[in-house]
């Protein structure tokens, strides 16, 4: 994989765990042991650290409060079932390195999970005295360390937001030349893009199916990029159906046809044909879909149809090669931000633009028409599949220092930033105050690069920056370091 200079900032761990002696290294942190254990597909015939069967009947809620990582959890260790808490650390030692056996909040813990065995094994004890029991994942996941590192992305979790600015906007932001901290954030915005791209890789072998998982995980919009991610997965499987059919299997899938909906869309004769069509089909998994404070044209209902529309569109096919042909001939004339958005919208113009006599006059089943026109893919959804999908397989196909990617800089650049929630919060953990080194986050590009240092440093250190290497990291990294001082 190619490596930036940013990129050689991530590669000492971010966490300083200790490791059995001999082990290779890898860039694993807790976050990724609770996606781990949230997810549950990772690994099989479970057992404890005694060697007893251990059967997960519910993983529990993961907890983005101080205390244990899930709380509530069901678990059956050979004939009993135990109900409680699960804690989960690296190595055994930091159960007591982060003074859980004197803290009650984690009286309620029955079960302590480790990534390594430890050469020699001591108890778990809690502050009222209990033995925990203990097991350890690497003796039971059925993909390799590595291969773990490429499958879950930590951007598709939740994350603790983080109160006031970090150690980051005291000891190192502030200080900066505002050139030199646009270089740096651009370096981890280019670094954001090689991770896509590898992160889309490892699930798909050729680009356009690529594309399609990239344009899928859009459609997720924040709350549902995961599930999309998981409902893309099992359809990419199936024979071709036609678009009614598509629809009707995803809603199924996605609880649209419980009884409230079928209570709520009743009067719905587009919603009732569907509902006859999915009684049809053969058995099918089920999704749960997030659809609280969520605008009306962004619920997943009408993601779904778009996906349904994808999936029976044959011209997809062949707009991966339109897109590369088309950048192709317009990068040598990108000089300028001018000559950079006329490019972009050209680029933009090859992406579906889908109409539909229905969707094109409704939010949902409801019986009431619209008569203005209620767009499927709007313009924000075309530039979220652009940044997160498109750019990272057109940078896979670029050389270093090349003009062509000095081209691609300069249409990244020329993109402006989303302006989301998270956007806001890294601000102002980023540059406190400071409104002027704020205002980098609103370009694209910046924006994308603020994202990946949270990822690559803050999710570790969410709830403070106690033990956050990031600033250790820079300043002894010279080549890095001297980009804070560019004017």
């Amino acid at each position: 994989m190619t490596e930036t200079l940013y990129g050689s900032l991530t590669t000492p761990r971010p966490l300083r765990a200790a490791e059995p002696k001999g082990r290779p290294y890898l860039c694993l942190s807790e976050r990724h042991l609770q996606a781990l254990w949230l997810e549950q597909k990772y690994f099989h015939s479970l057992k404890t650290a005694g060697g007893q069967p251990l059967e997960v009947l519910s993983p529990g809620m993961w907890n983005a409060e101080a205390g244990p990582d899930f709380l509530k959890a069901h678990i059956k260790i050979g004939v009993r079932e135990y109900r409680g808490d699960i804690e989960i650390h690296l190595n055994d030692n930091e159960w007591q390195q982060h003074h859980h056996d004197t803290d009650s909040r984690y009286n309620q813990v029955v079960l302590h999970v480790s990534m390594w065995r430890p050469e020699a094994p001591k108890p778990i004890v809690t502050q009222n005295g209990r033995v925990v029991m203990q097991m350890y994942l690497t003796e039971s996941l059925v993909e390799p360390e590595h291969r773990i590192l490429q499958l879950i992305d930590l951007d598709l979790y939740p994350y603790r937001h983080f109160v006031g600015s970090g150690r980051c906007a005291h000891d190192l932001f502030q200080h900066a030349s505002q050139d030199g901290l646009q270089l740096f954030f651009n370096q981890a915005a280019d670094w954001r893009l090689i991770q896509k791209r590898s992160f889309l890789a490892s699930y798909c072998i050729d680009t356009h199916s690529q594309m399609l998982l990239g344009m899928t995980m859009a459609l997720g919009y924040k709350k549902n990029t995961k599930a999309f991610l998981s409902l893309f997965l099992y359809l990419q499987k199936l024979p071709s159906r036609t678009e009614s059919e598509w629809l009707a299997l995803m809603l199924s899938i996605c609880g649209y046809f419980s009884s409230t909906y079928q209570e709520k869309w009743a009067s719905s004769s587009a919603y009732m044909d569907l509902l006859n069509l999915a009684k049809t089909l053969p058995p099918h998994p089920q999704l749960e879909l997030e659809t609280q404070h969520t605008r009306p044209l962004n619920q997943p209902l009408r993601r779904l149809v778009i996906l349904a529309k994808m999936l029976s569109d044959h011209q997809l096919t062949q707009l991966w090669t339109r897109v590369l042909a088309q950048w192709t001939e317009v990068w040598p004339t990108i000089r300028d931000k001018r000559s950079a958005s006329q490019a972009l919208q050209l680029l933009l113009s090859l992406l579906p633009h889908y109409t539909d006599a229905y969707w094109n006059h409704h939010y949902n089943f409801e019986v009431r028409v619209h008569e203005v026109f209620v767009p499927l893919m709007g313009d924000n959804i075309k530039r979220e599949m652009f940044i997160n999908t498109f750019l990272p397989l057109l940078r896979a196909t670029i050389a270093d220092a090349s003009p062509e990617k000095e081209a691609l800089h300069i249409l990244y650049s020329s993109i402006p930033a989303s302006s989301s929630s998270k956007s806001r919060y890294l601000v102002h953990r980023f540059f406190g105050d400071n409104e002027e080194k704020g205002g980098l986050l609103d370009l694209a590009i910046a924006e994308q690069g603020a994202f990946q240092i949270h990822r690559d440093f803050c999710l570790h250190f969410e709830a403070s920056c106690v033990g956050c290497p990031f600033v250790e990291r820079i300043k002894s990294h010279p080549a890095t370091f001297a980009l804070f001082n560019k004017k």
